[in-house]
Parts: C-alpha cells; sequence; structure tokens
C-alpha cells in the first residue's frame, strides 16, 4: 500500500508529479527529507533554492528510493490541464496500490480538484477507496520531493536528466 503526494509546476506545460511512498516507509522518509531543511526554512520550495542545493537534494531524494509518477499536459489552460493531469493519476492509482493521496493545498484549485475526484468516482463502476487529503507545503515534507521532481521535470535538460532515476512512468498529453 503507498501514498501519493501530489504537487505540480507549471511552465510551458502543466506537469503534477505524484511522489509515491510505501506505507511502510513514509515515517523514515519523512524525517529524512525534513532533515534537509535548512535553518529559517519552514520548507523546501525548488524554484526558491540555488542550482547546487537543487543538485544536492536531488542527490539525496534518490538515495531515498523516492519514485514519482509524472503526468505532463500541453495545449491548454492550467486550470483545465490540472483537472486532465489529476484524472490521469487517478486512473493509474491501481497500478501503485494506493491508499491515500495528499495534495498540495492550493485554495484557488481545492474546489475544482474535489469536484474531479467526485466526477472520476460516478464515471467507474468501483469508486476508488483512497483518502484524499489536501495539506499546505510546510506540513508535509513528502510534499516537497513531488515539487522537486516537478521542477526538474519542467525545467528541462539537465535538470530533467538529473531527476531521472525518480521517475517510474512519465504520462506526455497533447492537446
Amino acid at each position: 500500500m503507498k501514498t501519493l503526494y501530489i504537487d505540480e509546476s507549471i511552465r510551458e506545460r502543466y506537469i503534477l508529479v505524484g511522489h509515491l511512498v510505501a506505507a511502510n516507509s513514509v515515517g523514515r522518509v519523512r524525517k529524512a527529507v525534513r532533515s534537509h531543511v535548512l535553518a529559517g526554512q519552514r520548507s523546501i520550495h525548488f524554484v526558491k533554492e540555488s542550482d547546487s542545493r537543487r543538485k544536492y537534494l536531488l542527490a539525496q531524494f534518490e538515495r531515498l528510493d523516492c519514485t514519482a509518477l509524472v503526468v505532463a499536459v500541453s495545449g491548454s489552460d492550467p486550470k483545465v490541464a490540472r483537472q486532465i493531469a489529476l484524472q490521469e493519476i487517478l486512473w493509474r492509482t491501481h497500478e501503485y496500490d494506493v491508499q491515500q493521496i495528499v495534495i498540495e493545498l492550493d485554495v484557488s484549485s481545492e474546489a475544482f480538484d474535489r469536484a474531479t475526484l467526485l466526477a472520476h468516482n460516478r464515471s467507474v463502476d468501483e469508486p476508488l477507496q483512497i483518502d484524499f487529503e489536501f495539506l499546505t507545503r510546510n506540513s508535509e515534507p513528502l510534499l516537497w520531493v513531488a515539487d522537486a521532481v516537478a521542477w526538474a521535470v519542467g525545467r528541462q535538460g539537465f535538470w530533467v536528466k538529473r531527476a531521472a532515476s525518480m521517475v517510474t512512468r512519465t504520462i506526455n498529453i497533447s492537446l
């Protein structure tokens, strides 16, 4: 059983990343990720880190055997792209034995995300039996890994290569 921690990055395309963590590893991985917060920081947010720190953090997350599912949507506005990407992740939850999904809280999209989750469950024969939570970045360190991978994939080039070992699957959707 796994928990999926979801965050996004918006550049030329909309990128939604789900960081997968086995239920029996959550405490250990959370503690290890939190240990990389610098004095004065409340969380790790890749857009605010230096390149040398980004390299260091990606290496540390890789050592923790962090894995991620990436959905990249191009050709649409971010709100529609988010809905499409979230739906795609929901369709894949059974493949990864997901029992819980934690989404970084964004008050501007929370109601829309909840509607997407509800619509998904109404459209399938067997609704998902998954717990959903919306948490702030500061309250859940495991969201920081999804943020790191999303940032790296969005940045492309060297960065996407640096994060590649953590990505178990990439789904590209062009509209």
